[in-house]
């Protein structure tokens, strides 16, 4: 190597002889010498100094943190260092460089494409003596997930003969920064396709210290906003500047300036027309200050000119509906034609901003009047020319030339400008007669017939009318049509008002005339009833008639029984067609009533040997709200016919509930919207529970013919004809009961197998402390208690018999009684007498007894003198007139002996002294006369079951004989138990007898 760095010159010799010469020629052997071996010891020193370099390169290069290698012109390999082995997977031991053949190793160029042998960077720089200068090479190898990426340089050093002598290869890992280049690379081609893609146009303005404003960034979406290149705004910004509308460019610019001042965000909506399209954009953009004092906005603009198209067509047609209420609300104002039509031109024309609006009225033959005009100021009134005649030819040319047809189909005539309409001359020349320009017509029809027209002018200039405006008109002349239909109807209406008018006054007297009727048939009914079941009860209370005597006076009582039933089914169903029947709900107890109800028909059934089943679901509610008096009457009627048609077998019953729970059926909305009857719930009460009831027999039976007519006032079935009983009201009525109370009622039934009637009402359940017990007269009065005040009666009656009742009734009690004919007589007596109760009758002739009372009870020591009517009548708006006029209460004819006790106790506090007790199961029943005896299940339970047995039947029979007859085989020692059932027997209290009975049997089962 020595050699090929210094190689050997030789010297020429002279030759020469003499002796100078060799002196000469010695001394420069020496010198030579001399020279040779500085020469050898210069070389050797500096060997040892190349030697030294050349160790300390290596070492250098062997700590360097990127791949060295030293090659020579044939790529033999002369240095290497590990990291450049690591990277080429080449070995440390190669004496050549050649690049790995193993499977898994790839060389890729900058683009990831396989690179050859022979196009590999060293290779390269050798084959064509010229450097490598950042070379990108990707390496993959087995061992390494993913790919390694090279910065490859590649220098070489010329012999003197300008070949290649040595080549220097540095190799350094770029993979981190290859890594980011390529993601910035994808951001880059993200943020591209987004500013290409994105609707609208992204950019990026400046505003320099000096004022100057230029784009530094437009994306492609100008060419679609401006029709511009990104590069024509990038030059220039006036281009996008120029393109906007004159009325926005001072707006723009001063909301650019605002933002630039504030350094908000800056939102602006503007207009700009390009290519004679008006285009509507909005730009969004936040501003920053920059280190230089320039403001950089980057923003978006986008195209919004559908969405304010939209905006403007919503804003049209919100003004439309506004002109339209606001027309449509003057008109309603008033039913008379005129101030409609002269309130709607008025509005028209200012809504649409025309000259004039005409409303023409159409009469044959072809003949338009002038109804109704509205016309600006400085243009000549049509009215002063009110009839306008047009031949049928002109009016159909006019039509043909400007016929349109709205969505609902109606025509209508819209002209922008008459003279370029096509129209006829003698079209036009009507036309310029009305100052018109531009018109727009619309028929209106009064419901299927054409009535007339509704038109506005523009006499100014031509006019295109938009669709708002046209539909606007077609709005007010179908609205027009309405109001002219309405007039019409109303004018029909006051002619058919006059004729009804005749007809209602007929009907009201005729009313009038069918009240007054039933109230007297009531007053002229009940009074003479009252006479007769109020002696029979006195008479049944006397000691001293024999028992035959006695059983006449029973049959009396039920017979006047049987006809006041009779009487109030008549009376019931008159004020039902007369629709003078209410509701009158109240809390009771379900369960009592069904008790009731079972012990009212107990002895019926019993005598018929028939078997009454009363039962009720144990889900059924106790305590209820409802119209306890319709329902029990409908009971009743039901049960009744029931046993009627029954002539062997049982009758059923039974109370259910619905269970299905439901959203609030129509009657449940029927029940909570009726106000009379909602009075007491509140908006937490439940929904109503709709409580079956069922009546089952297994009688005669009816066919479905004779079912269709049941219910029919006075109908009577087959078998109704042949018991020859009743009057055929009870279903009737009791079919309009179930319906007011709202609910519904059916009946299934076969011949010979019996019927079944099932209803149904809606009820509330409440809780038990909501009911008010009723004071239930238990005991017989026989004499006022010990202790008691002297209370003074007034008896007010024009009937002498009614009067005489009371007295009876009252004056053996101890109480003093003083008698009135007539209310001005009850008044004197008031005045110097004073009595504590006054039981007034308010039909009586001098003064009655609603003046009466209100006399009374104007004076304040009338206030505190309880006054009860006696009223025969039936309607609850009478009874309501009663209450009115001050009284404190009121009994109907004929009433009860027990209840005129009752109403005495509740106002006076008056205390009785009783004889006998009803029986209850749980307190002891009728004090004996001459002990502290009380006659209880117990007492009867001592005798044997064959013994109650027959007592039972006997009492059901109502047999006195029979039960005095047992009553002799009570052993002799028990004679207070005989004494208290000697005394029922004697009363015809068989009903006690019965209960008392049954308690025994089951204390006996049950002991």
């Amino acid at each position: 190597m020595g050699d090929l760095l210094y190689p050997l010159e030789t010297v020429p010799f002279f030759q020469g002889i003499n002796t100078f010469s060799i002196a000469m020629g010695f001394s420069i052997a020496i010198l030579f010498i001399v020279a040779i071996a500085q020469f050898w010891l210069v070389r050797q020193t500096y060997q040892r100094a190349w030697q030294k370099s050349e160790e300390q390169f290596c070492r250098l290069v062997q700590t360097m943190q990127v791949g060295v290698l030293l090659l020579n012109a044939d790529a033999e390999v002369l240095v290497c260092n590990s990291i450049a082995t690591e990277l080429l997977g080449i070995s440390a031991e190669a004496q050549r460089f050649e690049l790995p053949t193993d499977p898994g190793w790839q060389f890729l160029d900058k683009n990831g494409h396989p690179l050859l042998a022979a196009e590999f960077p060293i290779q390269q720089a050798i084959a064509q003596c010229q450097p490598i200068r950042d070379h990108v090479l990707g390496v993959v190898c087995p061992d390494r997930s993913g790919c390694r990426w090279l910065l490859v340089n590649v220098n070489f050093h010329l012999s003197a003969d300008g070949k290649v002598e040595r080549v220097v290869c540095t190799l350094s890992d770029i993979t981190h920064q290859k890594q980011t280049e390529d993601a910035l690379q994808r951001s880059n081609s993200r943020y591209k396709n987004l500013a290409e893609n994105v609707p609208g146009m992204i950019y990026q303005i400046v505003l320099k210290p000096t004022k100057e404003m230029s784009f530094l960034y437009v994306s492609p979406g100008c060419r679609d906003l401006f029709g511009r290149e990104p590069e024509d705004l990038i030059q220039n910004v006036s281009a996008g500047w120029n393109l906007t509308h004159p009325d926005d460019i001072a707006p723009l610019n001063r909301s650019i300036s605002e933002s630039a001042r504030t350094l908000q965000p800056w939102d602006f909506i503007w207009r700009i027309v390009v290519d004679g399209q008006t285009k509507w954009l909005r730009g969004n953009s936040r501003p920053e200050l920059q280190p230089d004092n320039s403001i950089l906005w980057d923003g978006l603009v986008t195209d919004i000119t559908k969405s304010k198209e939209t905006e403007e067509r919503l804003r049209k047609s919100a003004e439309r509906e506004r002109t339209i209420s606001r027309v449509i609300q003057r008109m309603r104002q008033t039913l008379k034609l005129e101030r409609i039509f002269a309130a709607t031109t008025e509005e028209l024309r200012q809504a649409l901003q025309c000259d004039r609006v005409v409303i023409f009225r159409t009469t044959p033959p072809q003949q338009e009047h002038i109804v109704a005009e509205s016309v600006a100021d400085g243009w000549i009134s049509l009215v002063s020319n009110p009839l306008i005649t047009a031949d049928k030819d002109s009016v159909n040319s006019l039509q043909a030339a400007n016929d349109s047809t709205d969505t609902l189909g109606v025509s209508y005539y819209c002209v922008a400008d008459i003279y370029q309409a096509g129209l006829r001359s003698q079209d036009i020349e009507r036309l310029e007669g009305f100052q018109a320009k531009a018109y727009l017509s619309v028929p209106i029809f009064s419901g299927n017939q054409l009535w007339g027209s509704l038109i506005a002018y523009q006499n100014s200039a031509p006019r295109k009318w938009d669709s708002t405006e046209t539909k606007i008109v077609l709005q007010i002349g179908s609205q027009l049509g309405v109001a002219v239909q309405q007039a019409e109807l109303l004018a029909q209406t006051q002619r058919q008002a006059t004729e009804l008018q005749s007809a209602k006054e007929t009907a009201d007297s005729a009313n009038q005339a069918k009240s007054e009727f039933l109230a007297n048939m009531s007053h002229e009914l009940r009074t003479p009833l009252n006479a007769i079941l109020g002696f029979t009860q006195l008479m049944s209370r006397d000691t001293s008639l024999l028992d035959e005597h006695h059983q006449y006076v029973e049959i009396i009582s039920r017979s006047g029984e049987h006809l006041l039933a009779l009487i109030n089914n008549v009376l019931e169903m008159s004020k039902i067609e007369a629709g003078r029947i209410t509701l009158s709900e109240a809390n009771f107890d379900l369960y009592r009533l069904l008790d009731n109800l079972a012990a009212l028909f107990q002895l019926k059934s019993q005598s018929k040997g028939l078997q009454l089943v009363c039962d009720r679901d144990a889900a059924v509610p106790r305590y209820i709200r409802a119209d306890e008096n319709k329902l029990n009457q409908i009971l009743i009627n039901l049960v009744n016919n029931a046993i009627k048609f029954t002539p062997t077998g049982c009758i059923w019953v039974r109370v259910s509930l619905e269970n299905d729970v439901r959203v609030a059926s129509p009657k449940e909305l029927w029940r909570m919207t009726n106000d009379e009857c909602s009075a007491d719930l509140t908006p937490s009460s439940p929904l109503p529970t709709f409580l079956i009831f069922t009546v089952r027999d297994t009688g005669c039976g009816m066919t479905s013919a004779e079912i269709g007519h049941l219910f029919q006032p006075f109908g009577q079935t087959e078998a109704g004809t042949k018991f020859s009983e009743g009057t055929g009201l009870g279903l009737a009525i009791s079919q309009k009961f179930v319906q007011l109370m709202g609910g519904s009622i059916t009946v299934d039934s076969q011949p010979g197998q019996g019927s079944e009637f099932r209803f149904e009402i809606p009820a509330i359940s409440i809780a038990a402390d909501q009911i008010k017990e009723k004071g239930i007269q238990s005991q017989q009065v026989v004499g006022l208690a010990p202790g008691q005040p002297n209370y003074r009666v007034l008896i007010v009656d024009d009937d002498p018999t009614n009067r005489l009742i009371l007295v009876r009734f009252l004056k053996g009690l101890g109480f003093d009684i003083q008698e009135a004919k007539n209310g001005q007589d009850a008044i004197a007596i008031w005045q110097h007498w004073q009595p504590h109760i006054i039981w007034m009758d308010m039909q009586m002739p001098v003064m009655n007894g609603f003046e009466a009372t209100k006399h009374i009870k104007s004076d304040p020591i009338g206030q505190s003198t309880v006054i009860i009517a006696i009223t025969a009548s039936v309607f609850e708006e009478q009874r309501q007139k009663i209450l009115e006029s001050g009284c404190n209460d009121f009994v109907l004819k004929p009433f009860q002996r027990d209840e005129v006790f009752a109403k005495m106790a509740d106002y006076l506090g008056v205390k009785y002294r009783y004889e006998l007790s009803q029986p209850s199961p749980e307190q002891p029943l009728l004090p004996s006369a001459s002990s502290k005896f009380t006659l209880t299940a117990q007492s009867l339970a001592i005798m044997p079951k064959h013994w109650l047995e027959k007592l039972y039947s006997s009492s059901a029979q109502g047999s006195d004989t029979l039960v005095l007859q047992l009553i002799e085989e009570i052993p002799p020692d028990h004679t207070e138990f005989i004494h208290a059932l000697t005394n029922l027997v004697n009363n015809f209290r068989f009903d006690q007898i019965m209960n008392l009975t049954q308690l025994a049997q089951n204390l006996r089962l049950n002991p």
